[in-house]
């Protein structure tokens, strides 16, 4: 911001303030692409462009990554499978021997030190999501993963969590203030001190992935509606047992929701565009970033509480397929009400000077 304030420091205020033909809500901060033969998939983004990957080179493995913008760090390594970052930058995930079978084994990492999750009794445990005070939740399986539990665990101490009347589930995500969400048998349920809150009947199998959730309680999951005599896929924010269904791009597009920060922003994909739903309305990303040229964001895998947002992208003119972070550009006035501020208060020093 200083080169761009001592640059432009004569440039006359109206040209600041006048507005231009296309004014780009995101931008490109960092882009990454795939080596052959390997394919990188976005999976979380945590704090100050801290963010994860997965890449499939086998049938038996692949191979996790951790990044900060364009640089990779250490963390990560083969058959490890990152699943989603706290709000302090920990990451959750859980390692295999061999991708498609059991057993897996969860982890910790924090600052380059990695615990382990062990269950006892359970054959393999995969954690979903961390809070703040390292509360982690996810998923345990019984011998040969056949019948799942949801478990929370913290500071080494691993509980299955209540399910009523339910015969397995899991524990998709949690929040500071404690409250997890997840499925038990199809249903849409929530634990808060680890009691179990269940809901109506009659919203029993909506929920077709894992449910999401940020700092402010909002629930989102992802279902199906039907249109002109065929299901379709789409996204919902649910409060007290009732879902709200979102848009999709067209009428008969499939969506599907991938985050949700603590500001409410939701983000993920329709009919293979990136797309965001602020406030219940749909924007389509690919329409509000400065774009290089023949590049498409494809979808939106996550977004952080500062409102970056990761994304895969799709390289026309090379083929090549990547990733990026897409960065809030300040609003249109915003810097140029900066400079005005700056350049008062210059004019009043200076004035005291003389």
């Amino acid at each position: 911001m200083v080169p761009f304030l001592l640059r432009c420091a004569f440039l006359p205020l109206c040209l600041l303030l006048a507005p231009a033909a296309f004014a780009a809500r995101y931008a490109v901060s960092s882009q990454i692409f795939s080596p052959p033969p390997s394919s990188y998939d976005a999976v979380a983004i945590g704090p100050g462009g801290l963010y994860a990957t997965f890449s499939s080179f086998t049938p038996s493995g692949g191979f996790g990554k951790l990044w900060r913008y364009e640089e990779p760090l250490e963390g990560g390594g083969y058959q490890v499978v990152p699943t989603s970052f706290g709000p302090t930058g920990a990451v959750v995930g859980y390692t295999v021997e061999d991708y498609y079978a059991h057993p897996w084994r969860g982890f910790v990492e924090e600052d380059g030190k990695r615990t382990a999750i062990l269950g006892a009794g359970y054959q393999s445990v995969a954690p979903a999501a961390i809070n703040r005070s390292g509360t982690v939740v996810g998923t345990a399986y019984d011998d040969y993963g056949a019948v799942r539990h949801p478990f929370v665990w913290q500071a080494g101490s691993f509980s299955i969590l209540e399910s009523g009347p339910f015969a397995a589930g899991q524990a998709d995500a949690i929040n500071d203030a404690g409250l997890i969400v997840g499925r038990l048998d199809g249903h849409v349920v929530t634990w808060q001190d680890q009691m179990l809150q269940t809901y109506p009947d009659d919203i029993a199998g909506l929920a077709s992935g894992p449910m999401m959730l940020n700092q402010r309680g909002t629930i989102v999951g992802n279902g199906s509606v039907e249109i002109g005599g065929s299901r379709i896929a789409r996204p919902f924010v649910w409060q007290e047992g009732v879902p709200t269904f979102l848009q999709a791009l067209t009428p008969q597009a499939n969506a599907g929701a991938c985050g949700i920060n603590g500001a409410g922003l939701i983000v993920g994909s329709s009919d293979r565009r990136a797309v965001a739903w602020e406030n219940g309305m749909l924007v389509d990303l690919n329409a509000v970033t400065a774009l290089p040229a023949g590049t498409t964001l494809t979808g939106a895998a996550d977004v952080n509480d500062e409102g970056q947002i990761l994304v895969a992208t799709f390289d026309a003119s090379t083929s090549m397929r990547g990733i990026a972070i897409l960065s809030p550009v300040p609003e249109p006035g915003t810097e140029a009400l900066t400079l005005a501020g700056l350049m008062a208060i210059a004019l009043r020093l200076r004035r005291r000077q003389v």
